[in-house]
């Protein structure tokens, strides 16, 4: 938890000094299939949790690898991370917007458990 704490304390200091609203900064996980523009991301969802799948090269750039919870999942053959909904796809919303990165998800669903959950936990 002490990592998740210095993670958004970080991105919230750069958010600051990119002029960005803690109302705006909110806003972030609300709007993520509403803007049609920037990078296209995928954001899978089962009936229980959801995960948005990112290049890890993408988290690299943006500086928040190391902030990545084990909540979150990864393919390393193909080296994507899939950042679960609640904590880590949050960090990384708020780093793309802090970097001026727009991005927007598109919306995959199955209906029983996601083939994400049988993969690696995420490691940095």
């Amino acid at each position: 938890m002490e990592n998740f704490s210095n993670a958004i304390k970080a991105i919230i200091k750069k958010a600051d000094k990119a002029n960005l609203s803690l109302e705006e900064i909110l806003d972030i996980r609300e709007n993520w299939q509403l803007k049609k523009t920037g990078k296209v991301f995928r954001y899978h969802i089962d009936p229980s949790h959801g995960w948005i799948e990112v290049e890890k090269n993408v988290l690299e750039d943006l500086g928040i690898s190391c902030f990545i919870s084990r909540c979150s999942y990864q393919d390393t053959d193909k080296n994507l991370a899939y950042l679960e909904e609640d904590c880590d796809a949050l960090i990384f919303s708020v780093a793309c917007v802090a970097n001026n990165f727009p991005f927007y998800v598109v919306l995959i669903e199955v209906n029983g458990d996601s083939e994400i959950r049988n993969l690696k936990p995420f490691k940095f």
